[in-house]
């Protein structure tokens, strides 16, 4: 996540670019991408399907969050396509939300 994070503020313009790209030529991709975010949401939530502390409380949230993504991009790709393009114009934020909570799951798992 922080690295993401980190290449979504400093490659903002790349990653605007690409998105719009991707969003008008490659349906695809978003099949693929649908299946990805699926699988990987199932994978989080069948093994840890937590709610005790904060930490397994965002990464539980991550794999509900991934599933749901992948079932929208399934059956709803083009809302799926608008909804990405608006939030394009809060990618900062999102950088921001990335890094942050990277920073702190890694703190979490390594530090303490």
């Amino acid at each position: 996540m922080v690295i993401f994070g980190l290449s979504f503020a400093i490659r903002k313009d790349a990653y605007s670019k690409m998105m719009k790209y991707l969003s008008e030529n490659d349906e695809l991709l978003m099949v693929i991408t649908s299946m990805a975010a699926l699988v990987i949401g199932l994978a989080m939530v069948l093994k840890h399907n937590l709610w005790g502390n904060t930490t397994e409380i965002i990464i539980t949230l991550v794999g509900w969050l991934s599933i749901a993504k992948g079932i929208s991009l399934a059956f709803m790709p083009n809302t799926m396509i608008k909804v990405s393009d608006s939030m394009m114009k809060y990618l900062s934020v999102t950088a921001l939300v990335f890094t942050g909570l990277g920073v702190y799951l890694s703190y979490m798992t390594y530090i303490v």
